[in-house]
C-alpha cells in the first residue's frame, strides 16, 4: 500500500493540523515504548535514577525530615556518609545535591504521589513525556501566532506541511528530544519544558494585548480582565521555571529588560500599565525565587554553607575550578565537544537545516521578491519572540562552558530556536515558491525516520546497549545486594562494577567501592569500623539469565 501525499495535503486548515499533530505525538509515545520502564542503565539514566533516590528517601521518611531538599543517602546505619557521586552538601551524613533549585523535584513528586501512582521509573518517565507533549504543543502554536496567517488556515490550497507543523515536528522527533524528553529525567533536562511554556505564554500574552490595541477604538484606560489573568499566568510560569533550574533567572532577566525598555518608550496608559505589571511580575518572580532555593537550602546547614556550596558549583561549572589546566583548556574542550553534542543530538535535523538555508540564500533571492520580507502578520512579535530567547539560551552556554562541555544534554536547550528557525526559512521558501513544497514533503518525511532511525542507533532494542552492556546489569547487581545485606552493614562492591547511582538505586543501598584489603581497612576506619559486606560484581554477573 502506498502513502497517499494528495490525501494529506487535502487537509489545509488548522484544525486539521492540530489532527495531524496529534498522530505525530502519538507515534512519538509509541516509539519510544520499548524504552519506557527498561531497566535504568546507560545514557544519563543515571540522572533519573538520582531523582528516584530522593523520590525514595522522601517517601520513607518524609521529605519534611530533609528541608524537601534532594538528598542521596539512603537512610540505613550503614548508607550515610557514603558519597556516590555527587559534590554534595554534608549534614548528620545525610549529602545533598543542590546544584539546581528545588521544584524540578517537587513538581513529578508531588505530582505522582497525590495522584496516586507510585513513584516509579516508568511513571516518571510518562511525567516527563507528558510535559514534552505539552511543550510541543506549544512549539506550535508559538509558530502559528508568529508566522501563519488566518486567510492560509481557510485556503484549501495551502500545503498541511505549514511551518508550524515542522517546528513541532523538530521539537518532538529530535533524537536528544525523544530520549532526553523520556528515559532521562533531572531538573536541567526538565526546564527545558517549562522554557518552552512560559514562552509560548508571553507570546500568547503579546498578541492578545495587541489585538486589544487594534479593537480598542474608544482608547480605554484599563485592560480587560483577561490580560490580567494571562500576565498572572505568565509570570507563575516564569517562576515555576526559575525554580527549576537558573535559565528561568536569564528568561526572567531577559523578559525584564525587554519589558523596561517598552515601558518608557510608550505614553499609552494602558501599554504603561501592562509592561509596569509584567516588569513587576518577573522582578517577583526572581525575588521569589531566589527566596524560596535560599530559605529551603540554608535551612539545611545554614546559609554560609549554602553558600560556600553554591559558589563551588558556580566555579566548576564556569570551568574556573577543579582538574582544569586553565581557561584556555576548558574553551579548547567546549569548542570540542559541544559541535560532537550537536551531531549526535540533531543530525538528520541539521541536514535538513543546512538544504534549507541552501535553498534561501541560492534561490530565493533570485525570484528579486520583497514580498518575501513583509508577510508576517506581526513582524514585531517575531522580533520580540527572538529577544525573549535568545539571550537567556546563549548566556547559559557562554556562562557555563564547562557544564556546556561536559553534559550532552545541554544542547536540548536549542531545540526551540532550532524549531523556530527552521521554521521561519520555510516560511520565507514558501512565500517565494509555493510550488517547492510538494518536493519539501518527501525531504520533511525521510528526516523524521532519519530521526527515529538515530534514535534507534543510539539506543539500542533489545537486551544489549550500544556498548554492548546488558541494560539490566545494574538491577541485576542491585538486587543481590538488596536482598543480602543488612541495614547496619557497609557495603563493598568489588570488580568491574560501576558503582554509580544506578546501582544505589537498584540496591537500594549507598555502595562504597572495595580496591585492596588495605584500602578497604583504612576506609572501614574512617567510617567507624562498621559491620560490612563484600560483594562480587563479576562473579554474580558473569551467568546471564
Amino acid at each position: 500500500m502506498s502513502f497517499n501525499f494528495n490525501s494529506i495535503n487535502s487537509l489545509s486548515t488548522l484544525k486539521n493540523r492540530y489532527y495531524f499533530l496529534a498522530g505525530l505525538m502519538l507515534l512519538s509515545i509509541l516509539v519510544r515504548i520499548p524504552h519506557i520502564d527498561r531497566p535504568l542503565s546507560k545514557h544519563h539514566e543515571f540522572c533519573t535514577a538520582l531523582a528516584l533516590i530522593t523520590f525514595d528517601v522522601w517517601k520513607l521518611d518524609g521529605a519534611a525530615k530533609f528541608h524537601y531538599s534532594p538528598v542521596t543517602n539512603y537512610q540505613n546505619p550503614a548508607d550515610l556518609h557514603i558519597n556516590n557521586g555527587t559534590v554534595p552538601l554534608l549534614k548528620d551524613g545525610t549529602h545533598y545535591y543542590l546544584s539546581h533549585p528545588p521544584m524540578g523535584f517537587w513538581l513529578p513528586y508531588m505530582s505522582l504521589k497525590y495522584l496516586g501512582f507510585e513513584l516509579s521509573s516508568r511513571n516518571l518517565q510518562y511525567f516527563n513525556v507528558l510535559f514534552h507533549l505539552l511543550a510541543t504543543l506549544c512549539v506550535f502554536s508559538i509558530v502559528e501566532i508568529l508566522l501563519v496567517r488566518k486567510e492560509e488556515n481557510k485556503n484549501s490550497s495551502s500545503p498541511l506541511f505549514s511551518p508550524s507543523l515542522l517546528a513541532a515536528s523538530v521539537y518532538l522527533f529530535s533524537p536528544a528530544m525523544l530520549w532526553y524528553s523520556s528515559n532521562v529525567y533531572f531538573s536541567d533536562i526538565f526546564v527545558n519544558q517549562l522554557f518552552v511554556i512560559s514562552v509560548w505564554m508571553c507570546v500568547k500574552l503579546q498578541q492578545n494585548y495587541r489585538l486589544f490595541l487594534q479593537n480598542d477604538i474608544e482608547n480605554s484606560n484599563t485592560l480587560p480582565p483577561s490580560i490580567y489573568l494571562q500576565l498572572l499566568a505568565f509570570g507563575v510560569l516564569v517562576g515555576m521555571t526559575l525554580l527549576t533550574e537558573w535559565i528561568g533567572f536569564l528568561l526572567a532577566a531577559s523578559v525584564g529588560l525587554y519589558t523596561f525598555i517598552q515601558l518608557f518608550k510608550s505614553s499609552k496608559r494602558t501599554t504603561k500599565t501592562f509592561y509596569g505589571l509584567q516588569l513587576g511580575l518577573m522582578i517577583l518572580a526572581v525575588l521569589a525565587g531566589l527566596g524560596i532555593t535560599f530559605s529551603v537550602y540554608s535551612s539545611i546547614a545554614g546559609s554560609e554553607a549554602f553558600l560556600e556550596y553554591l559558589e563551588h558549583r558556580f566555579l566548576s561549572r564556569t570551568g574556573q575550578m577543579g582538574d582544569n589546566p586553565g581557561m584556555l583548556a576548558v574553551w579548547y574542550s567546549y569548542l570540542k565537544q559541544l559541535p560532537q553534542h550537536f551531531f549526535s543530538s540533531y543530525l538528520p535535523v541539521l541536514l535538513l537545516l543546512m538544504a534549507l538555508l541552501g535553498l534561501y540564500f541560492f534561490q530565493v533571492p533570485r525570484q528579486k521578491n520583497t514580498k518575501v520580507h513583509s508577510e508576517y502578520p506581526q513582524k514585531s512579535a517575531l522580533s520580540h519572540f527572538w529577544w525573549i530567547i535568545l539571550p537567556p539560551i546563549l548566556g547559559h552556554y557562554f556562562l557555563f562552558i564547562n557544564y556546556a562541555a561536559v553534559h550532552e544534554y545541554a544542547v536540548i536547550k536549542m531545540a526551540l530556536p532550532l524549531s523556530v528557525w527552521m521554521a521561519v526559512l520555510y516560511h520565507r521558501i514558501l512565500n517565494t515558491k509555493p510550488s517547492w513544497a510538494s518536493y519539501f514533503k518527501y525531504a520533511f518525511f525521510l528526516v523524521f525516520w532519519l530521526c527515529i532511525v538515530q534514535h534507534y542507533y543510539i539506543n539500542r532494542l533489545g537486551d544489549y546497549s550500544q556498548t554492548g552492556e546488558r541494560y539490566d546489569t545494574h538491577k541485576r547487581l542491585g538486587t543481590v545486594i538488596q536482598e543480602n545485606a543488612f541495614p547496619d552493614e557497609m557495603v563493598f562492591v568489588k570488580g568491574k562494577a560501576d558503582v554509580s547511582f544506578l546501582l544505589v538505586y537498584y540496591a537500594k543501598r549507598n555502595i562504597w567501592t572495595y580496591r585492596t584489603p588495605e584500602k578497604m581497612e583504612k576506609d572501614l576506619e574512617a567510617f567507624g569500623n562498621p559491620k560490612y559486606r563484600i560483594f562480587n560484581a563479576d562473579s554474580i554477573l558473569q551467568n546471564e539469565p
